[in-house]
Parts: C-alpha cells; structure tokens; sequence
C-alpha cells in the first residue's frame, strides 16, 4: 500500500494535466507519480486480532495485560483482526 498526498495530486492534475488528455491513462499515470506521505498505519485496540474484552476491562493477548479503555488506544502489536471484517 502506498499512501500518497491527496491534495498533491489533485493540484497536479488540476495545474498540469486538466484537459489535456481524455483518457483514464492519464489519471492513473498521476497516482502511480504521486509523491508518498511518511505515515504508519495503525490498527486501534478495538479492531485488533489480540484484543479481548472481559467484565469491566480490555485485555491485550499481544502485551499479556489489562490495556487503556480508550477505543483510540493503539500499539506497535497491533494486527488487524480481519474476523471481524
């Protein structure tokens, strides 16, 4: 996965390229061109495979303890729990 500037992008094709070609080609050069964004992507606690929510806590099999109870919490353990998708 590359994550790119979006608003790049759009003044880039906007600037340089708006009706020059008709083309979905063009489109596609222009997102393949796209400067990447430094980002990590993160899975939040409530959407990782080693989350476990027990009586009145959250339990991390990953870390092996209780965890915030912060839907917003994440961790570098994180593995996104694709059951649940």
């Amino acid at each position: 996965m590359r994550l790119i500037d979006a608003d790049e992008l759009r003044s880039t094709i906007e600037n340089e390229h708006f009706g020059e070609y008709e083309d979905k080609e063009t489109v596609f050069y222009c997102i393949d061109t796209a400067h990447t964004v430094d980002a990590v992507v993160v899975v939040r606690c409530n959407d990782c495979k080693y989350h476990d929510e027990g009586e009145g806590y959250i339990y991390c099999w990953a870390l092996h303890t209780k965890c915030p109870d912060d839907s917003e919490f994440f961790c570098k353990y994180g593995k996104r729990n694709e059951a649940k998708y």
